[in-house]
């Protein structure tokens, strides 16, 4: 199970909440510290608070939380690992599918160079479908595990917000 401690933003019922978080980059656990193309994008888009809706797991008490309490939320591993292979897998494995062929046929670049950029762009389209799918079922849901009591505040603490509807 992979765990994140996040926010409370809002309870949405006896089931289920809405958490904050916020995106966070690796690079400063990295060696390579200047010079890397992911850094430079994580400092362009910055730290983004990101709003999620969770599932209460059994044994939290909806009733014994408040707006601006600290959880602790999980998904299981194959859960993200296949939500991983899908949003990286599809996009290539369309490129590559109509890529390969078109060149092996003997196709001008310019033609595989625009076929490939559609066949991306299809694989993207199925992992939007994908997403759309699977957003509101219960497996693919985080899960609240439980409260904590942290000696200090999250950095990321905001008012509370209603999450905008999608």
């Amino acid at each position: 199970m992979i765990e994140e401690t996040v926010q409370l933003a809002e309870i949405e019922s006896d089931s289920a909440v809405w958490v904050r978080t916020q995106r966070q980059s690796t690079c400063g656990q990295c060696a390579m510290k200047s010079g890397c193309g992911t850094k430079v994008l994580s400092d362009y888009i910055g730290d983004k608070l990101l709003d999620v809706r969770a599932l209460l797991s059994s044994n939290v008490d909806v009733n014994q939380l408040q707006v601006g309490d600290a959880l602790v939320i999980g998904l299981p591993e194959q859960q993200m690992l296949k939500g991983t292979i899908v949003s990286y897998g599809l996009p290539l494995l369309a490129l590559f599918l109509v890529a390969i062929p078109l060149s092996l046929a003997g196709a001008p670049d310019a033609t595989v160079a625009l076929a490939s950029i559609a066949g991306l762009l299809v694989g993207l389209l199925g992992v939007k479908k994908f997403a759309s799918k699977i957003q509101n079922l219960s497996e693919w849901q985080p899960v609240v595990l439980r409260k904590v009591e942290l000696s200090q505040p999250l950095r990321f603490v905001a008012s509370p917000r209603k999450p905008t509807e999608q």
